[in-house]
């Protein structure tokens, strides 16, 4: 069964009350406080344009950044981090999100309106999902723990770090140099 459908026929379908124009400081305070500990794990997210929403009931496994080629691909980045999070642990709760078959054995979910990537499924992994960190209403509370597939890094990562940095936008910190 698809992730969709496992999520489909699991989830409850509620209504959320998310704004995906709230950003920041802005959000209001059941987004920005979604922290896990020992006691409660549960995390809400979505996509861009808040037509697809989830939710994860319990804990991750490593959250990592994979540096494959297909998840370059997908997401249109040099890296996409990842949740490991077990399939009875993770509902879609809004909307259908559109699946792709990026592989013969890897579905991928996305919204179909706004183009997040919101999970991957490997069918040799049973019973469990990875979820895009960055599609979590807080994905500070999903920092990653190590690298994956760093034999298909692109060269350039490798000094990333070392490349300037600005606090917002080029533009702003450099104009017309």
């Amino acid at each position: 069964m698809s992730i969709a459908g496992k999520a489909a026929a699991t989830a409850e379908l509620i209504t959320s009350d998310f704004d995906h124009r709230y950003i920041g400081a802005d959000r209001p305070a059941y987004v920005r406080r979604q922290k896990l500990n020992s006691t409660s794990s549960f995390l809400t997210g979505g996509c861009l344009c808040g037509a697809v929403r989830y939710e994860i009931r319990g804990a991750s496994s490593k959250p990592a950044l994979c540096h494959c080629a297909s998840c370059r691909r997908s997401s249109g980045a040099p890296v996409i981090g990842w949740a490991t999070i077990r399939g009875a642990d993770f509902s879609f709760t809004a909307g259908e999100p559109a699946l792709y078959r990026s592989s013969e054995k890897v579905e991928r979910s996305f919204c179909s309106t706004c183009g997040t990537q919101l999970t991957y499924g490997h069918q040799g992994e049973h019973g469990w999902v990875d979820v895009t960190i960055c599609s979590m209403d807080d994905p500070e509370q999903m920092a990653p723990m190590d690298h994956i597939w760093v034999s298909h890094r692109l060269s350039w990562m490798e000094h990333i770090e070392e490349l300037p940095c600005c606090s917002r936008s080029r533009i702003d910190e450099h104009p017309a140099e």
